[in-house]
C-alpha cells in the first residue's frame, strides 16, 4: 500500500499539470491587478454597477410582492 502512494509516474504528471494551471493563473491574476492599477476608477464603476442591478433586482421582488398583494388581499 506504502509503496503504491510512492509512485512517481501519476504524480509527475499530476504536478506538470498543476503546475501549468498554476501559471496560468497567477497571469491572469497579473492581468487583473494591471487593470485594477490602470483603470481602477472602470474597477469602481463596475462595482457600482453590479450593487444597482442587485438593488434593481430587489426593487423588482418586492414590486412583484406588492402587486400579488394587491390583486389577492
Amino acid at each position: 500500500m506504502r509503496r503504491r502512494h510512492a509512485t512517481p509516474s501519476c504524480r509527475t504528471s499530476r504536478g506538470f499539470t498543476s503546475r501549468r494551471g498554476w501559471w496560468r493563473w497567477t497571469r491572469s491574476a497579473a492581468a487583473a491587478v494591471k487593470a485594477a492599477t490602470l483603470g481602477n476608477q472602470v474597477a469602481h464603476s463596475n462595482a457600482i454597477f453590479i450593487v444597482c442591478s442587485i438593488k434593481l433586482i430587489s426593487l423588482a421582488v418586492v414590486q412583484k410582492r406588492i402587486s400579488s398583494i394587491k390583486v389577492n388581499p
